[in-house]
């Protein structure tokens, strides 16, 4: 039985929610459907802005992410059986910035469902340095990331 769950949001009216099924969260399209999301993270155009792939990137898209993820992106995803896109929010690696979040533009340009990360807490950092992996909820997380945290967002 599918149980509707009140949320943070002031009305999910139109909008992708949460439900139950007995014990299981499920996400609820729009008209309250359980939607299993089957989605691609990290959508990139910067291979295509790499010197060796510049000409095609400035003739194919004129050089314009919203031509591209509408002309290729969104169709290619959907032909291989996608419904939805995860995770694209911009990620520093060692203070090495990738490309930036997807804006409110080039979600409407897939016409599909998406998740946009919140950054609640930044744990690649340190998950990612030196092979470190300490449970967020950690008591050590505070005396490490007292440690590192200032050090790492100095270089920004």
């Amino acid at each position: 039985m599918l149980e509707t769950v009140e949320t943070t949001q002031i009305s999910a009216q139109g909008f992708f929610t949460l439900g139950r099924v007995g014990r299981r969260w499920v996400f609820l399209t729009p008209e309250r459907k359980p939607f299993f999301s089957l989605g691609l993270n990290h959508i990139d155009s910067s291979p295509l802005r790499y010197l060796e792939n510049l000409s095609r990137w400035e003739h194919k898209y004129g050089n314009d992410s919203l031509r591209w993820i509408a002309e290729s992106v969104a169709p290619n995803l959907k032909q291989w059986g996608f419904n939805s896109v995860g995770w694209v929010q911009e990620i520093s690696i060692h203070q090495r910035a990738h490309t930036p979040s997807f804006t409110l533009e080039e979600y409407c340009a897939l016409q599909m469902p998406y998740c946009h990360l919140l950054p609640f807490i930044e744990t690649h950092h340190i998950s990612g340095m030196g092979g470190i992996r300490i449970p967020i909820y950690s008591a050590r997380i505070s005396r490490i990331g007292a440690i590192m945290w200032p050090d790492l967002s100095a270089h920004d």
